[in-house]
């Protein structure tokens, strides 16, 4: 297989599995300006999971992120099992700006949906043996959920 075709789905599974559903296009622009910001605390913890994510790409355990009712999940989870190559390995280089795309609030939890900027790595193994690396900057769309404390 090329590894440039999968260090391309690499960055595709990486930037599907961030999203427990899917949303509405929304350009980016002038609009991304009046978004807000997440909180430095909850920045944390974002860029914490984000972490967490590329580590369990590496790890072939990224069922264990994906909810049930993920779509296409069996069909991401098949790809990522069959079309990467078993020594492409992802790195998180850096986590830029977090925006609050959405926010829902109730007595029990606050949903957030963020976008956050990350520049990703993709290595592993060319035709040739050498390493191969390709770099991308992906915006991933997450929906978070904080239960407040009863």
């Amino acid at each position: 297989m090329n590894i440039l075709r999968a260090m391309v789905v690499g960055l595709l599974l990486v930037c599907m599995t961030a999203s427990a559903g899917q949303r509405d296009f929304e350009p980016i622009g002038e609009r991304d300006e009046e978004l807000p910001h997440l909180p430095a605390a909850e920045r944390q913890q974002v860029e914490d999971w984000v972490q967490e994510v590329v580590r369990s790409w590496n790890s072939r355990g990224l069922a264990d992120y994906l909810a049930p009712s993920f779509p296409e999940r069996q069909r991401l989870l098949n790809a990522l099992e069959e079309q990467v190559p078993p020594d492409a390995r992802l790195r998180l280089l850096a986590v830029g700006p977090m925006r609050i795309v959405d926010e829902e609030r109730s007595a029990q939890a606050i949903t957030r949906t963020v976008r956050v900027a990350v520049r990703l790595q993709v290595e592993g193994t060319g035709e040739d043996g050498s390493l191969q690396r390709r770099e991308g900057r992906q915006d991933l769309i997450i929906r978070w959920i904080r239960e407040l404390p009863q």
